[in-house]
């Protein structure tokens, strides 16, 4: 199944009241939400009309979740799905986790893209081919390691497969505090 199929399949089964998404490209899996969105990323290039329920933000995760008030963009709802496909790169997609997660209700969805990697050459940390997942395949051990209470879900789709995170605890702090060390 391809992802952007799986991903509205899971917008029609979450029914989100807000939505969440870092990296957002060219709009496409942003599209698919009906609620209030907001999209973030430094450098989108939209190619799909996206809603007025839709609001992007033109700056980094890391700028978007230091802002005093980040979720003031969706009308102060916390999102009750999010889709994380930033920076193809560990580091980046492990504190984007953390930001999102201290928004999200405890029965929110955090959906990772770019999980299970094809190729050697895919999942370099430096992107050589045309499809790159980086390294963000080691979230998923990050997080069976240090945060056993998260369900997480690897979903075979197509191309480079997704991880759901399921049973949120906006309040732990364990990855923030050990953020340094688990890389």
């Amino acid at each position: 199944m391809e992802y952007l199929e799986f991903l509205k399949g899971l917008h029609e089964a979450v029914r989100p009241r807000a939505y969440l998404e870092i990296g957002l490209r060219h709009g496409d899996s942003l599209a698919l939400a009906d609620c209030p969105s907001l999209g973030v990323d430094p450098a989108f290039n939209l190619r799909v009309e996206l809603g007025d329920n839709v609001g992007l933000v033109r700056e980094t995760s890391d700028e978007y979740f230091a802002r005093p008030r980040p979720l003031k963009p969706l009308g102060g709802r916390r999102p009750d799905m999010a889709f994380i496909d930033g920076m193809h790169l560990a580091e980046f997609a492990l504190r984007d986790f953390i930001g999102v997660e201290r928004l999200s209700p405890w029965t929110g969805v955090i959906v990772f893209d770019d999980i299970l990697p094809r190729t050697v050459e895919e999942a370099n940390r430096d992107r050589r081919t045309r499809a790159w997942t980086g390294d963000v395949y080691k979230v998923l051990g990050i997080l069976a390691r240090h945060r056993p209470d998260l369900i997480c879900l690897r979903v075979g789709t197509q191309p480079t497969g997704l991880l759901l995170v399921l049973a949120l605890d906006p309040s732990n702090r364990a990855l923030s505090l050990r953020q340094d060390m688990l890389l």
